[in-house]
């Protein structure tokens, strides 16, 4: 039983491996791996950004306001349902906290996805002043309970 578990976990690695080269080397081909500013879905109004890359997290994550990250895909219908719900948070918390989308569409964010252990999407970090994580919810997330989590990470 032990040696089949370790070739199935060795097969899925390999498998893993093998999707993100192919992944890799078909985006190269079609030349659409570099993404120009022109091209960004990200705005950023105070202290609310959209983002697909690392610019915008950085000066969210060093501005001190607390901050949460929402983790998000083009696929997925619970981050489509929950679309209105961050507009709303954007411009209530606007100059009181950061609101971060993060597009995991694009493989430049994996590493933020690794490192905040992001398994499923929609996932909600709260992060504090100091960018430590407070909180985090997975899944359909309502405004009140942003704004208590963003309150429990030191919303004023």
């Amino acid at each position: 039983m032990n040696k089949n578990i370790k070739i199935l976990v060795i097969v899925l690695v390999i498998g893993a491996l093998a999707a993100i080269y192919f992944n890799k080397n078909l985006s190269d081909s079609s030349g659409n791996t570099q993404t120009d500013k022109s091209e960004i879905n990200a705005t950023q109004t105070e202290e609310s950004y959209e983002t697909t890359t690392n610019e915008y997290y950085d000066l969210a994550i060093e501005n001190g306001y607390p901050t949460f990250l929402e983790f998000t895909t083009s696929t997925c219908p619970a981050c489509k349902y929950m679309e209105p719900t961050i507009e709303e948070a954007k411009i209530k918390f606007k100059g009181k906290a950061n609101v971060v989308v993060v597009n995991l569409d694009l493989q430049e964010n994996a590493h933020l996805a690794m490192a905040y252990n992001v398994r499923v999407v929609p996932t909600l970090v709260f992060l504090d002043n100091d960018a430590v994580i407070k909180s985090r919810t997975e899944g359909v997330t309502t405004l009140d309970d942003i704004e208590k989590m963003l309150k429990e990470a030191g919303m004023q």
